[in-house]
């Protein structure tokens, strides 16, 4: 089954703002997916498994598991006061799938069952995650660009959820968090949106060893951020 789905984005203009619509195909047709493709209004994230027979997606507090074979939603999953689900990745293995969210959490769902496995409490929002290629570790970056304090890449054990370290270097918010192929390294990337003359503001990309939780090397992407007034 092939997925084709273009979106439509709107810049950010306050509660009114249009949502993020999707306007794609699927094929073949299965009216029922884009039906409820298109009520979620925006959808912050979205996650194959890697044998591409699921697709998991999040709008809003509600993560949604889809048959990609039959077109048909066959879960609905929330957790507590989930608020924004802001990122999803299945395990190598397509078991478990992980969540961040604003509402500073970090879930672990049974692909199964459809049931919770594990919640961990993040001290700031969540911004994305990742699963190692050997499933054994999930990274998450965490932060926003407003504070200086919490912006850190986290690294647990799966299933358990115990803490392995913090990795700690960025000013802003973590937006991103991939792992080399071995899972000894994993990259990150902050964004910022202070002004140019505010010395906090971070927009990098920093390399990580996994065994240490050293920085290797940071490179900085250049200003993405709005003029100062």
């Amino acid at each position: 089954m092939f997925l084709l789905c273009r979106i439509k984005a709107y810049p950010w203009c306050g509660p009114s703002q249009p949502p993020i619509i999707p306007e794609g195909e699927l094929i073949p047709d299965s009216e029922e997916m884009i039906k409820y493709i298109r009520s979620m209004g925006v959808i912050n994230s979205l996650a194959f498994s890697s044998d591409g027979k699921l697709l998991s997606t999040a709008s809003g507090n509600v993560i949604r598991l889809w048959n990609l074979s039959s077109g048909k939603e066959i879960a609905l999953m929330r957790g507590g006061r989930l608020l924004s689900v802001t990122s999803l990745a299945f395990s190598p293995n397509n078991e478990i799938i992980v969540s961040g969210a604003s509402d500073q959490s970090v879930r672990l769902w049974d692909v199964s069952t459809y049931k919770e496995i594990i919640k961990i409490e993040e001290k700031k929002q969540v911004n994305a995650v990742a699963f190692s290629p050997d499933g054994r570790m999930i990274a998450c970056g965490t932060g926003n660009s407003f504070q200086s304090d919490g912006n850190n890449v986290q690294l647990y054990e799966v299933p358990s959820g115990k803490k392995i370290r913090s990795m700690v270097g960025h000013s802003s918010g973590v937006q991103s968090v991939a792992f080399s192929s071995d899972a000894k390294m994993l990259i990150s990337a902050s964004a910022s949106y202070r002004s140019l003359t505010d010395t906090l503001a971070d927009n990098s990309i920093r390399l990580w060893n996994l065994e240490t939780g050293k920085e290797i090397s940071k490179i900085n992407s250049g200003p993405v951020m709005l003029p100062a007034a």
